[in-house]
């Protein structure tokens, strides 16, 4: 079977030791601000609530609350194609940019009696409009128009029957995984996780779940409603994704055992373990699919096709130690839908913008820009950090992102320190190497960029 024919050891370790206890970026896009795990912007507000215990949901206390978020931000990227090693070449940058961020969300929280909740949340971010295609009023041609940049993040109610089984209806978001940098078990979010911001808050499905806690164990089952269902205008009960979970306490871990079903994508039994000794936290998920949702791309380059068949394995470990000022978190990722070849980036590039402007070669399914990346087997990324280094309240951190696979990767250095209340600076640069072409290549060798936040804050 493709994917396991050279792990199976690796494979019966992986899940033994979580019995016993438990996108690519750009070179010089990716800025880890270290300060982010240790101010209040690491704790989610309730939005974030899959995390919170299901009793938190029914309270004694009524009412409604208001609240929300607000960051605002400006950077400046300098690229260099190779490193520069005179005062010329860094006259000489490859290429500059600057890009400005204003977000914000607000929520409310809606408990008119003990029993039931309603939860939502709407965010916009900078440019507060974007252009969208509609149908002209001849019902032929189409007519470009502005609409708000508006969307709801969340919007769910909370009920239980007889303090038994405990219901959440509506959009929510959903995190099966226990994985900060990767986390294949996570095939309910609506988008990956950004190495660049691990720990925000990402989008998920509209979807019943139902819990029903068994001792200090419990089990779960999500009801999905794909997002392509917006799209099909005749959509059918088999269209929806069935996703049972149990969840067992043993000891100071967690194992979780999972299934993922539905007519469209490839089936999924995962299971995820976590452990925690002192402060010592070690995680993992295993992930076996029946058949890809990758298309690839042929040796010969002239042809594309699917694998519906056969067993893939996705499998990732990791460590992560915070205490005080100081962290260090890392993690393995095994990428069954790898290919064994490191040069074929180039050449998926190549074929990707040959299938746009239609030509009829390569023949076969299109390629997106999500086959694209991850493309490489084996992945692996290592952060660490001071948030405030020698007594001096400036924040050091470093991280590592590396594909084994074809030998590539990015090291990224960044000092940030807050100047005052609402104002923040931070410097980072961010050294690739590997040969030419390769996937943390392919913009550049050597970046440096300052950043500015002011105002950022939760309400």
């Amino acid at each position: 079977m493709r994917g396991l024919h050279a792990l199976t050891r690796s494979t019966m370790a992986f899940v033994l030791i979580l019995f016993l206890g438990a996108r690519s970026m750009p070179a010089d896009d990716f800025v880890f601000d270290f300060d982010d795990m240790f101010d209040d912007d690491m704790i989610e507000e309730v939005d974030n609530t899959d995390d919170q215990e299901y009793t938190d949901a029914f309270l004694d206390e009524t009412g409604i609350t208001f609240g929300g978020r607000f960051s605002s931000s400006l950077r400046a990227i300098v690229r260099w194609p190779e490193y520069p090693d005179s005062f010329d070449a860094v006259k000489n940058a490859g290429e500059d940019s600057l890009a400005a961020n204003i977000d914000g969300r607000l929520f409310f929280d809606a408990r008119p009696n003990r029993d039931f909740r309603v939860y939502g949340s709407a965010q916009t971010a900078y440019p507060f409009t974007q252009t969208t295609r509609v149908l002209a009023d001849d019902e032929v041609t189409t007519a470009t128009i502005r609409v708000p940049n508006i969307s709801v993040f969340e919007l769910f109610s909370d009920f239980a029957w007889r303090d038994y089984a405990f219901f959440r209806a509506g959009k929510q978001t959903v995190s099966w995984g226990t994985g900060f940098f990767f986390s294949p078990a996570d095939v309910l979010s609506l988008a990956p996780i950004d190495p660049e911001d691990p720990e925000r808050s990402r989008e998920g499905p509209i979807s019943i779940r139902v819990r029903v806690p068994i001792d200090i164990h419990q089990f779960t089952f999500y009801l999905i409603a794909p997002e392509s269902l917006v799209d099909t205008p005749s959509p059918s009960i088999t269209d929806l994704a069935i996703a049972p979970r149990f969840e067992f306490v043993i000891g100071p871990g967690e194992i979780g055992i999972a299934g993922f079903l539905q007519q469209d994508l490839a089936p999924r039994a995962i299971m995820t373990g976590s452990f925690s000794w002192r402060d010592l936290d070690m995680f993992g998920e295993a992930v076996l699919r029946y058949g890809s949702e990758r298309t690839f791309l042929a040796e010969s380059e002239r042809e594309t096709f699917r694998r519906d068949d056969g067993v893939y394995f996705d499998g990732t470990l990791g460590v992560r130690y915070v205490k005080n000022d100081v962290s260090f978190i890392g993690q393995v990722l095994y990428n069954g839908d790898g290919y064994d070849e490191p040069d074929i980036l180039g050449s998926l590039g190549e074929a990707f913008f040959r299938q746009q402007q239609g030509s009829p070669v390569p023949a076969g399914p299109t390629l997106t820009v999500e086959d694209l990346t991850r493309t490489g087997r084996w992945y692996g990324t290592v952060s660490a950090g001071h948030a405030d280094a020698f007594g001096t309240d400036i924040g050091v951190s470093a991280l590592l992102q590396a594909n084994f696979s074809d030998n590539s990767g990015i090291v990224g250095v960044t000092l940030s320190r807050e100047l005052f209340t609402g104002l923040s600076v931070s410097a980072t640069a961010n050294v690739a190497y590997g040969e030419d072409g390769r996937e943390f290549t392919q913009i550049g060798r050597f970046g440096l960029s300052i950043a500015a936040q002011f105002g950022t804050t939760r309400f």
